[in-house]
C-alpha cells in the first residue's frame, strides 16, 4: 500500500480551510471600521485638546471672539483654516467651540478657581461643516468643558 492522502481526506480538508477562511474573512471589514473609527475618536481628541488650549489661552471677556468661529483640519489633525472652508478643499474635519447655553453657578463645585464660570463644547464633523445650531448626528463627536475667568 502506498502512503498518501485519499480524495475523501483532501476534499475534506480543503472544505475545513474553507471555511475557516470565509470565517476570517468575514472578520475583516469589522476590523477595518474599528480601526477606522479608533483613528477618527484620536484625531477628533486631538482636535478638542487643541482647540480646549486655544480657549484657556484666550482672555475670558474675549471668548466671543473663538466661540463660533469653524476651524478646518487635515486628516492628521493639523489645523488648515478658520472662519470659512479653505476653497481647495484640503480638510477632512471640521470643528467648532459653542456655547450650549447653559453657564456654570459654582464654579468652585467643579473645582474652578472662580466664580465667573461658562460651559463650552466642542463639535466635530468629518467630510462637513459642522454647525452650532443644527442639534443632530451630523456631528461624530462632541465633548464640553468648562472654563472660568482666572482674573489675570
Amino acid at each position: 500500500m502506498q502512503g498518501g492522502f485519499s480524495l475523501v481526506e483532501v476534499t475534506l480538508s480543503i472544505g475545513i480551510i474553507s471555511v475557516a477562511f470565509v470565517a476570517i474573512y468575514g472578520l475583516l471589514p469589522v476590523s477595518l471600521e474599528t480601526a477606522r473609527k479608533a483613528m477618527e475618536r484620536t484625531h477628533a481628541a486631538v482636535i478638542s485638546q487643541q482647540l480646549i488650549t486655544q480657549v484657556q489661552q484666550t482672555p475670558f471677556d474675549e471668548l466671543n471672539g473663538v466661540v463660533g468661529q469653524p476651524h478646518f483640519f487635515d486628516g492628521a489633525g493639523v489645523l488648515v483654516g478658520r472662519g470659512s472652508a479653505p476653497s481647495n478643499g484640503d480638510w477632512v474635519y471640521s470643528a467648532v467651540v459653542f456655547d450650549p447655553g447653559s453657564t456654570v453657578d459654582n464654579a468652585q463645585a467643579l473645582g474652578l478657581t472662580s466664580s465667573r464660570g461658562n460651559m463650552l463644547a466642542v463639535r466635530i464633523a468629518r467630510n462637513r461643516e459642522v454647525t452650532t445650531t443644527r442639534r443632530d448626528e451630523s456631528h461624530f463627536f462632541q465633548l464640553a468643558f468648562a472654563v472660568a475667568d482666572s482674573g489675570l
